[in-house]
């Protein structure tokens, strides 16, 4: 039983150590990467991407409607990018 349960966990090492070197690259995000806020709700997908300065802004809730969705913190629609 002994040798039965460390040729399992050995097994299992060997099977996951290669995933585990994969999922280190996958998550490594770039240092060109550019930030992106993404709300994805059933069928529906809102994207918000940064300003000039490469940051995104604070939406605020006043500034929503159905012509204006999402507005940055500097006044700049979304939509306007």
């Amino acid at each position: 039983m002994v040798r039965s349960s460390w040729r399992t966990t050995v097994g299992v090492v060997a099977m996951l150590a290669p995933g585990l070197f994969a999922w280190a690259k996958f998550i490594d995000v770039p240092k060109d990467a550019t930030v992106v806020e993404v709300i994805g709700r059933q069928w529906n997908f809102n994207y918000r991407f940064p300003g000039e300065d490469g940051v995104l802004g604070t939406a605020d809730a006043r500034f929503i409607s159905d012509d204006e969705p999402v507005r940055h913190q500097s006044g700049r629609s979304a939509r306007s990018g």
